[in-house]
């Protein structure tokens, strides 16, 4: 008798659990109206810019909240001029640069290790635009970024019913073995 409660205790105890919070994400988009500029006759070669994950009041808590991964979204295009363009992307670190392909109509880039620190931190990520030749326009910048809220788990209602039930369960055996 007392293998089939602790059986039946077992199997309860793995078909319920606790209840935790979804993936999270996290997004910021910078639309830039007038589109900047970069490169050529009298502008700038390279332009900065941050994206502000925490700039809504409840929306990323540095500390409390973890991002395990993020994917910048960059959308630039050509002025149309008779010369080539080469854009250099820039995150924080080594990792995550990357050349920029006008011929498509945005392009898409990795997290680098340096990035996701700076996120987890405060919530925020540099990147810096440099004209390597040519110039060009930036449109807009997206970051997408993935992780958990900060939820804790919490036992469900069931879980903790099922424990209790367990319990006098086991101390019902131990007081009829003692007899």
């Amino acid at each position: 008798m007392k293998k089939v409660i602790l059986g039946t205790t077992i199997l309860f105890f793995g078909m319920v659990g606790t209840a935790s919070a979804l993936p999270a994400e996290w997004t910021d988009t910078i639309d830039w109206s007038p589109d900047e500029k970069i490169g050529g006759w009298g502008n700038p070669n390279s332009f900065s810019y941050t994206h502000e994950l925490d700039d809504f009041v409840g929306y990323f808590e540095g500390g409390n909240d973890y991002i395990s991964s993020y994917t910048l979204k960059v959308s630039l295009y050509d002025d149309r001029d008779w010369r080539g363009e080469v854009a250099l992307i820039n995150q924080p670190g080594f990792l995550g640069d990357g050349f920029y392909d006008f011929s498509y109509e945005n392009n898409t880039y990795g997290y680098s290790l340096a990035g996701l620190i700076s996120l987890n931190l405060d919530g925020s990520l540099d990147i810096s635009i440099d004209s390597w030749w040519g110039d060009f326009y930036l449109d807009y910048s997206t970051l997408y970024a993935f992780g958990d809220d900060g939820t804790v788990p919490v036992p469900e209602p069931g879980t903790m019913l099922l424990f209790g039930a367990g319990l006098a369960g086991l101390a019902g055996v131990r007081r009829r073995r003692n007899k």
